[in-house]
C-alpha cells in the first residue's frame, strides 16, 4: 500500500488545476452573455 496522502494529492491537485482553468472560462462566457444583454437594453432605452 502506498501512502494515502500521495494518492489524495495526486487526485486533488489535478482537480484544483482543472477547476482553476474551467471555472474562469465559464465566468467569462457568463460575462459576455450579460454584456450583450446590457448593450441590447441600452439600445432599447435610446
Amino acid at each position: 500500500m502506498s501512502d494515502p496522502g500521495i494518492f489524495i494529492i495526486a487526485v486533488i491537485v489535478p482537480l484544483i488545476i482543472i477547476l482553476g482553468i474551467f471555472i474562469p472560462q465559464q465566468l467569462k462566457r457568463e460575462e459576455k452573455k450579460n454584456s450583450n444583454k446590457s448593450k441590447k437594453n441600452e439600445k432599447k432605452d435610446k
